[in-house]
């Protein structure tokens, strides 16, 4: 455990020195190793309590109202810190869904069975699965490879084949690569009519994915999320025209 600690201690070191011009304006040293440290205790409570939907969510809204709210509050922290951001993202989910979030979730998806493609790690997935939603879960494979932790079962599938493979009511694509075309071909060989679209539409798909999206599709709500400052979290769902 110490050896651990002592290469997660000169990692943070490292990425700091990289980052020093930015980050050394709202950290110490001492300050950032701390919030590192911070950080790989939520990860290790999150999997710890893997399997206990509520405390799971009590987890993430804990993330809301006791890490990122009060630096969203302070004029001197606009930014939300770094580490936390990034490791939360590679080690846990892009997006963080509280009880208000899965609860508005499964009532719109009641008994349907949902499709997701690039499911990443699938963390919430895993917790609509825990919900009682049908949503099955794939990826290729190509972010985290074979040897990552996934919170839920993965099928290695790219776009194109988990469509052709599952018949499904709903299409879930959640923070897909911007500019990559795998949100526009999933959308265009779909044959359901509802999709639910997550993220920042700023930050992900591509152009022909927005303009099949905004032609053949109209929005029925938006569910606000959590947010990461400066970016705009949301959840977009969709049916077909």
């Amino acid at each position: 455990m110490i050896k651990l600690l002592n290469k997660l201690v000169n990692l943070t070191i490292s990425e700091y020195k990289n980052g020093k011009d930015y980050l050394s304006n709202i950290y110490s040293l001492d300050e950032y190793i701390k919030n590192e440290l911070e950080t790989i205790s939520y990860i290790y409570k999150i999997k710890k309590i893997s399997k206990n939907i509520n405390k799971l969510l009590e987890f993430n809204n804990s993330i809301s109202t006791q890490v990122i709210k009060p630096f969203a509050d302070n004029k001197y922290l606009k930014i939300m810190p770094l580490a936390f951001c990034n490791k939360y993202h590679y080690e846990v989910s892009w997006s963080i869904f509280n009880k208000n979030v899965i609860k508005q979730l499964c009532d719109y998806i009641l008994n349907q069975t949902v499709l997701s493609i690039g499911s990443g790690q699938a963390f919430n997935e895993y917790l609509l699965q825990l919900s009682g939603v049908n949503i099955i879960a794939t990826d290729n494979y190509q972010s985290y490879g074979k040897n990552k932790v996934y919170y839920t079962k993965v099928l290695q599938l790219d776009s194109n084949e988990a469509i052709r493979q599952f018949k499904s009511d709903i299409l879930y694509l959640s923070w897909p690569i911007k500019d990559n075309p795998m949100a526009y071909n999933s959308l265009k060989l779909f044959k359901g009519s509802k999709l639910i679209y997550v993220g920042d539409m700023s930050l992900t798909a591509n152009n022909s994915f927005y303009k099949l999206l905004n032609k053949k599709w109209k929005l029925i709500k938006n569910i606000k999320l959590p947010q990461w400052n400066n970016i705009e979290d949301v959840i977009h769902i969709y049916e077909k025209i």
